[in-house]
């Protein structure tokens, strides 16, 4: 099975993967159609076209679909992604889509207690039944969210605060998603219909990380260990007000490899 030679559709082409996956395709010189709702975000290049739109506009979806027969699906995390990608499925289907690539997260299983890890579950089992050809990416946590509140702690204190404790995750660049994605649309070969987990080389704890930004840029940083009670004071201080659910998500351990390798066995 090999779909090189059509339109790639991206969702979410303007966020950390997406606008990354875009980069790789156009490298690889694989045409794709994006969508975004304002294109003064949108970076131009090579084989790519973009649309101005929402992806709940169904006359967008439409131009976007249309003459596609792949296609990269990522929308924000809210209560309603379950609804709004299921829809996208089945219009994808309507308009000739064969292979969806979904990312989902390590927390998706079918027991989860959090409400990400039960839309990501939900919504990768309604693409699994769809009866389109399928993959599920399940990264780790990305490297470029170290450039948010993490960043900002070590340019203003030289601290990094998290409540990980010693434990350690393999922590993925979104370049690297980006990479197997084209990978897959070219020919997903023998992984089509499966979840694959991805990571980077390997697991760092934030001690790591600290004395790493340290030789950097030739000073000090600490890692603050807070407590969850810590963390969670800390969060709700921030200027933006986030849901309950999105606390708790940010503050829940990470599933271990075997969860994930678990997970993952099960959607196959």
């Amino acid at each position: 099975m090999n779909y090189s030679t059509a339109t790639v559709a991206v969702l979410g082409a303007t966020g950390k993967t997406g606008s990354q996956v875009l980069a790789v395709l156009s490298d690889a010189g694989i045409v794709a159609r994006a969508l975004t709702r304002d294109l003064s975000n949108a970076r131009q290049l090579p084989f790519t076209e973009w649309i101005q739109g929402d992806m709940n506009d169904t006359a967008c979806l439409r131009t976007l679909l249309e003459g596609c027969n792949r296609l990269y699906l990522n929308s924000g995390l809210s209560s309603t992604m379950v609804e709004e990608q299921s829809r996208i499925i089945d219009e994808a289907k309507r308009y000739g889509v064969k292979y969806i690539l979904r990312l989902s997260s390590p927390a998706a299983r079918p027991d989860a207690t959090d409400n990400p890890g039960k839309w990501h579950w939900q919504a990768d089992e309604y693409l699994r039944l769809s009866g389109l050809q399928w993959n599920v990416l399940r990264p780790q946590s990305f490297m470029q969210n170290w450039l948010g509140e993490l960043a900002a702690s070590v340019k203003g204190e030289r601290s990094i605060y998290e409540a990980a404790g010693g434990g350690k995750k393999a922590f993925i660049h979104t370049r690297d998603i980006g990479n197997v994605a084209a990978a897959l649309f070219n020919d997903p070969g023998e992984w089509v219909n499966a979840a694959i987990p991805l990571s980077g080389p390997a697991a760092i704890s934030y001690h790591e990380v600290a004395a790493a930004i340290s030789v950097a840029i030739e000073e000090p940083v600490t890692y603050v260990e807070l407590s969850p009670a810590d963390a969670r004071q800390r969060v709700m201080q921030k200027e933006e007000c986030r849901p309950g659910w999105q606390i708790y998500t940010f503050l829940r351990p990470p599933p271990s490899v075997a969860e994930q390798l678990k997970n993952c066995s099960a959607i196959m």
